[in-house]
């Protein structure tokens, strides 16, 4: 059973994917819970203290489970695969995360550390790979970093996958079959 903080911050954290982290009040999480402002308050003084507590919780959380599927897959693309899809097992969209870094610019160092985890995760799974000639070693890792960090939120934005009829796993392993396999034909 989880306790109230733990409630509070599940609650904000569902709420958030609904409204953002800009659109919701304390009284939207009290009555979301059916306790009071003053409950919440006794137990975060502030909205942005349960949001620095909902934020520290998911990126943990995807990192955890981030390399526990890589941990599980046996092939070097399957672990990449997992890498990179991880990112979106909550369906944290880029656009909430950086909505957190407008709203609150002193939280923003703990988006940037998880993406530079990411980073540097799937940067030495480049490596590995080129070690094991699994891609080509005149490949720039750079590049291939930047790739993702761009395409990746336009590729598995609502818009976009409801548009082109996609699912999440869908949009993702197209991408990842394009960088991999390339677009000529076999």
């Amino acid at each position: 059973m989880c306790n109230l903080k733990d409630r509070i911050i599940n609650a904000t954290f569902e709420l958030a994917k609904i409204h953002g982290f800009r659109k919701f009040t304390i009284d939207d999480i009290a009555k979301h819970l059916g306790i009071s402002k003053k409950t919440i308050y006794k137990n975060f003084e502030t909205k942005e203290e349960i949001i620095d507590g909902v934020l520290s919780r998911v990126l943990n959380k995807v990192k955890e489970k981030t390399l526990s599927a890589i941990d599980c897959e046996t092939t070097w693309h399957g672990k990449m695969r997992a890498a990179i899809l991880c990112h979106h097992i909550d369906k944290i969209p880029i656009e909430t995360l950086n909505e957190i870094k407008n709203i609150f610019p002193n939280k923003g160092h703990k988006i940037e550390d998880f993406k530079l985890f990411k980073q540097s995760l799937i940067s030495s799974m480049l490596e590995e790979g080129k070690c094991k000639n699994f891609i080509r070693s005149n490949v720039s890792i750079e590049v291939v970093l930047i790739i993702l960090e761009r395409t990746i939120p336009s590729i598995t934005n609502y818009e976009f996958l409801s548009n082109h009829n996609y699912r999440l796993n869908e949009s993702i392993d197209s991408l990842i079959n394009i960088i991999f396999d390339g677009i000529n034909a076999p």
